[in-house]
C-alpha cells in the first residue's frame, strides 16, 4: 500500500502558491494530437538481440542501439472520460544501449506543449527504451492502427505541475484518485531502420503517478520483434504518458539537433538544502506497517522491501585533498535543485538532488588545506578546519519507492566547514589589504566579504521563497567513493554553502513535504522536511595548486 497524500500537496500548493505556471500552447488553443494516452506498467520478457538503426530529431543522422529485454507495456487510457482513440494501439517498450564506443549521449531541456500548458523538461539519454507498436493478442484482440510510431524514450525530469488527481480506465484498470507529479520520460517518435515516419510531431511526456492497484500478470503480444506470441510478466503501473508536442531545445552535446538556441546550461546546479526527519522502523513498501527488521515487512509486487532506518556505513571518499576512511551516519538534510529566479537559468537536472550524511573519520584529525574559491557572491580565501558531510546524489519521488537501475550524472560532494580570510587581493587570494591600492600589483580589489543584506529570490520543486544571505558556512569538493573504480564525473565543480534567513511576508514558514521516498548509493529512506538550512551555490577554484599552509 502507498499512502495517499492528496490532502497535503493541496495544502502545499496553497500555501506556498507553487504550482508551474502553464501557459496555453498557442494564443489560448490547446494542442491536438493524433495518439493516445498510455499507462506505463512494469513488464518482463525476452529481447530480440538485434541491433537497429535509429533516427530522430535529436540523432537526425542516426545512432546504432542494441536492443535488450522488454522494461514497459503502454496500453492506451481513457484519461478523465476523454476517450481512446485506438483501443488496438500499444507499445512494448525494450531496453536500448548504444553500440559504438564513444557514443556521446544526448542531453538537453526540452520546451514541450500539451493539454496541461507548456513546460520545460531535461532530458538525457543516459537511460532509454525502444518502444514498438505491439498488438495485445489477449481477448479482445484487436491490431494496432498504422498510424501509430515507434517511440524513442529519453529519461527525463521536471518540475511537477501538480494539477487535480486523475481518472484512468483501460484494460486491466478502473482507477479514480490517481495523483501524479515529476515527468520522468520524453518520447520523440523514431525511425527504426528507414523504414520512415508517418507522425513526426507527437511525442509523449511521462509523468510518475501513485502506483496503481491492478498487477496484470501474464499479457501475450504481437511486435515486428515478436512476430508469434510472447507472453510478457506485467506488474503494477506507476506512470501516464500524455500526448505533447516539442517547441524548442537548448542541448548541451555536440549533437546536431533542432535547437532553437545555442545556450549551454552549467554542469551542476544550485542546491537549497532542508533539515529532515528520518522514517525509522516502517516498512518501505507500506509505511502503515511497523517493523525491526526487513522480515517484518510483506512484499508487495515490488522486487524488494526494507525496513527503514539508516545504519552507519564505513566509507572510503576520494577527493582533491586526498582519500580518507569515514563513518556515514545519519541523514541530515536534503538538498533539491533550486534556481535563483534572477539568473534566467534552467535547472540542469531538476529531479537530481543531494542527500547529506553527517561523516566523521575513523582515526586521525583532519590537516588543513588552504583553497581560494569563486561563486557568484565573491571570491574566498579559506582554509578547511573539519570534514562534516557528505553528500550524495539521491532521486526522489512523492509517491513511490525508488527502483534500482539509475545512473547519478554527478560526484558526490564533501564538504568541510571553513575558516575564511578577509581582506585580500581577488587577483591573489594569498595576497593581504586594506585597501584597493594594496593589489595593484596582484591584481584585483580589496576582498572585505560579502557584505550585508544580500537577499536572493529562490524557488524550487517545493517552494518559493526569499532569503537573506549570510556568512559562507562550508566548502564543497567533489569526490567519489574510493572502492569503485572510475574518475570524477566533473573535477572543477564545486560548492560553496552559505547561513541563510528567510525574509518572506508571503510566506514566513517552510510547508514540511511529508513522506519523500529517495534512494542513492547509501540506501533508500523516506523523510519529511523541516525548514530550510543553507544555500549552496556553484563554485569553481582559483588557485590550481596552491599551498597548504
Amino acid at each position: 500500500m502507498v499512502t495517499k497524500r492528496t490532502t497535503e500537496l493541496a495544502l502545499i500548493a496553497i500555501a506556498v502558491s507553487f504550482t508551474l505556471t502553464l501557459a496555453p500552447a498557442q494564443a489560448g488553443e490547446a494542442p491536438t494530437f493524433n495518439v493516445d494516452h498510455f499507462r506505463v506498467y512494469s513488464a518482463t520478457g525476452a529481447g530480440p538481440e538485434i541491433d537497429v538503426d535509429l533516427k530522430d530529431q535529436f540523432f537526425p543522422g542516426g545512432v546504432l542501439m542494441a536492443v535488450g529485454g522488454v522494461r514497459y507495456l503502454l496500453p492506451p487510457v481513457n484519461k478523465d472520460g476523454e476517450g481512446i482513440r485506438e483501443a488496438g494501439d500499444h507499445l512494448t517498450c525494450y531496453d536500448i544501449t548504444p553500440v559504438l564506443v564513444g557514443h556521446q549521449p544526448f542531453r538537453g531541456q526540452v520546451t514541450v506543449s500539451n493539454q496541461f500548458g507548456v513546460h520545460d523538461v531535461v532530458v538525457s539519454e543516459d537511460r532509454a527504451q525502444l518502444c514498438v507498436p505491439s498488438t495485445k493478442t489477449q481477448p479482445p484482440t484487436q491490431p494496432h492502427s498504422q498510424t501509430l510510431e515507434h517511440y524513442k524514450c529519453y529519461s527525463a525530469q521536471g518540475k511537477s505541475p501538480l494539477v487535480s488527481e486523475l481518472t484512468l480506465v483501460d484494460q486491466f484498470a478502473n482507477e479514480s484518485g490517481v495523483e501524479w507529479s515529476f515527468p520522468n520520460n520524453f518520447c520523440t517518435p523514431v525511425d527504426k531502420n528507414d523504414e520512415g515516419l508517418v507522425n513526426t510531431e507527437d511525442h509523449l511526456t511521462c509523468y510518475e503517478t501513485s502506483l496503481g492497484a491492478v498487477t496484470p500478470g501474464a499479457v501475450s503480444v504481437l511486435n515486428q520483434f515478436s512476430p508469434t506470441d510472447q507472453i510478457l510478466d506485467v506488474g503494477i503501473a506507476s506512470s501516464l504518458c500524455v500526448p505533447s508536442k516539442k517547441l524548442a531545445v537548448v542541448t548541451t552535446t555536440t549533437t546536431s539537433t533542432t535547437s532553437t538556441t545555442t545556450t549551454t546550461l552549467p554542469n551542476i546546479d544550485h542546491v537549497l538544502c532542508y533539515k529532515i526527519n528520518e522514517y525509522k522502523d516502517r516498512c518501505l513498501n507500506d509505511l502503515e506497517e511497523s517493523c525491526k527488521e526487513v522480515q517484518d515487512c510483506p512484499l508487495v509486487d515490488l522486487d524488494e522491501d526494507v525496513c527503514l532506518g539508516f545504519d552507519e556505513q564505513d566509507v572510503t571518499i576520494v577527493d582533491r585533498f586526498g582519500t580518507e576512511d569515514l563513518v556515514a551516519k545519519k541523514p541530515k538534510l536534503l538538498c533539491p535543485p533550486v534556481e535563483k529566479t534572477a539568473e534566467g537559468i534552467p535547472l540542469v537536472n531538476p529531479d537530481l538532488h543531494l542527500k547529506a550524511y553527517q561523516i566523521k573519520r575513523t582515526d586521525g584529525k583532519h590537516a588543513r588545506q588552504f583553497t581560494a574559491m569563486q561563486d557568484q557572491f565573491g571570491s574566498h580565501a579559506l582554509h578547511t578546519t573539519k570534514e562534516v558531510l557528505l553528500l550524495v546524489p539521491t532521486k526522489k519521488s512523492l509517491f513511490n519507492p525508488i527502483e534500482e537501475g539509475w545512473t547519478e550524472p554527478v560526484d558526490f560532494f564533501k564538504c568541510y566547514k571553513i575558516s575564511t580570510r578577509k581582506k585580500h587581493c581577488t587577483g591573489d587570494p594569498l595576497v593581504d589589504c586594506k585597501v584597493d591600492a594594496d593589489c595593484t600589483a596582484a591584481g584585483g580589489t580589496c576582498y572585505f566579504g560579502i557584505g550585508k543584506g544580500i537577499t536572493e529570490n529562490l524557488l524550487d520543486q517545493f517552494e518559493e521563497l526569499t532569503v537573506e544571505v549570510k556568512k559562507p558556512k562550508l566548502m564543497c569538493a567533489p569526490a567519489y567513493q574510493g572502492n569503485i573504480l572510475r574518475a570524477y564525473v566533473n573535477p572543477d565543480d564545486h560548492l560553496m554553502c552559505y547561513k541563510i534567513k528567510r525574509k518572506d511576508e508571503r510566506y514566513p514558514k517552510h510547508v514540511p513535504q511529508k513522506q519523500v521516498y529517495l534512494r542513492g548509493k547509501l540506501g533508500s529512506e523516506v523523510v519529511d522536511t523541516k525548514k530550510e538550512k543553507i544555500l549552496c551555490v556553484r563554485a569553481v577554484r582559483l588557485d590550481g595548486d596552491a599551498p597548504t599552509d
